[in-house]
């Protein structure tokens, strides 16, 4: 695996877990942030994967 495909991977799976903890804390303080950050920065490493190719 290239590095791109391993960067869009892991930021797929970060954008992913971001709903899961959004579902799972909706009702916590920190999930909603929580979730906002993992989905930011699943965001960015599948930019930088575009963007390396």
């Amino acid at each position: 695996m290239d590095t791109a495909a391993a960067l869009a991977a892991a930021g797929l799976q970060l954008t992913l877990l971001s709903v899961v903890v959004f579902q799972h804390a909706a009702t916590a303080d920190a999930g909603p942030l929580l979730a906002g950050a993992l989905a930011g920065v699943g965001t960015l490493l599948v930019a930088s994967a575009v963007v390396a190719e």
